[in-house]
C-alpha cells in the first residue's frame, strides 16, 4: 500500500501536481472552516431570535401583570377614599352629637374598615422572569426598574398594611363590642347615645382614619411607579 502511494506521488510531483494538491487541500480546509463558521453564525442568529421571542413574551406577561396591579391599586385606593369620606361623616356626627339616622349605618362599616392584608399584588410574571433568568431582558435600565418595583416598591404598602393588620383581631373585637352588623358593610350602633360622649370610640375612628391615610400615601406612590414602569415595558415592546 505504501509503495502504491509512493508511485502516485512520483507521478504527480514532476508535473507540479503537488502544489496544486496543496492548494486544493487548503481550499478544502478553508471551505470546511467557512462552513463551520456559517453554521455557528446561523446557530447564534437562531438562538438570538429565540431569546428575543422569549423576552417579548415575558415583557407581554409583565405588561399584563402590571396592568392588573394598576387596577388592584386603583380599587384599593378607591375603597380607602370611600372609607375616608365615611370617617368624616361618622366623626362629624359623633363630635357634634347629631341625632342618629339610619343612613349612618351605611357609613359605619366603611369608617371602621381596616386593611388587614398587604397581599394585593400579582407577581406571576415576575416569578416567570426570575425562573427564566434576568439576563433575558437586554435593556439594563428597564431590568433595574422592574426589579426595584417588585422587590422594594411593592413591599412598602404591603408592609404597612401588614403592620396595621397586626391589630385586626383587637379591632374586630372593639367593633363587635359597640356595633352590630346588619348586612354587607352596614353596621348599627348598640348604644348610639353612649357613643356620643365616648372619647375612646372617637379616638378609635380617628386612629383608623390615620392608619388608612398612612397606607393610602404609599398606595398612591406605588400606583404612580407601577404606571411609569408599565409605560417603559410597553415602550420596549414596540422596539
Amino acid at each position: 500500500m505504501i509503495t502504491f502511494f509512493r508511485r502516485i506521488r512520483k507521478r504527480l510531483l514532476p508535473g507540479g501536481a503537488a502544489s496544486r494538491y496543496l492548494l486544493y487541500a487548503i481550499g478544502e480546509i478553508a471551505l470546511v472552516v467557512l462552513g463551520i463558521l456559517i453554521a455557528l453564525q446561523i446557530n447564534n442568529w437562531n438562538e438570538a431570535r429565540k431569546d428575543k421571542n422569549i423576552e417579548k413574551e415575558i415583557l407581554r406577561n409583565l405588561a399584563q401583570c402590571l396592568d392588573t396591579n394598576v387596577k388592584l391599586l386603583e380599587e384599593q385606593i378607591d375603597l380607602n377614599k370611600r372609607s375616608d369620606d365615611a370617617s368624616e361623616i361618622i366623626l362629624h356626627a359623633l363630635e357634634n352629637q347629631l341625632p342618629y339616622h339610619d343612613s349612618l349605618s351605611a357609613y359605619l362599616g366603611y369608617a371602621s374598615n381596616v386593611d388587614n392584608s398587604g397581599d394585593i399584588f400579582s407577581y406571576y410574571a415576575y416569578e416567570v422572569l426570575k425562573n427564566t433568568g434576568m439576563e433575558i431582558i437586554r435593556n439594563q435600565a428597564l431590568k433595574n426598574e422592574i426589579v426595584l418595583l417588585f422587590e422594594e416598591t411593592f413591599a412598602i404598602p404591603r408592609n404597612r398594611m401588614d403592620r396595621v393588620g397586626e391589630t385586626y383581631a383587637d379591632h374586630v373585637a372593639f367593633r363587635q363590642e359597640h356595633f352590630v352588623r346588619l348586612w354587607g358593610y352596614d353596621f348599627e350602633p348598640i348604644d348610639y347615645e353612649g357613643l356620643l360622649n365616648d372619647k375612646k370610640v372617637h379616638s378609635w375612628f380617628r386612629a383608623i382614619a390615620q392608619n388608612r391615610g398612612w397606607i393610602n400615601q404609599s398606595l398612591g406612590e406605588t400606583l404612580a411607579e407601577t404606571q411609569r414602569v408599565l409605560k417603559m415595558v410597553k415602550s420596549e415592546l414596540k422596539e
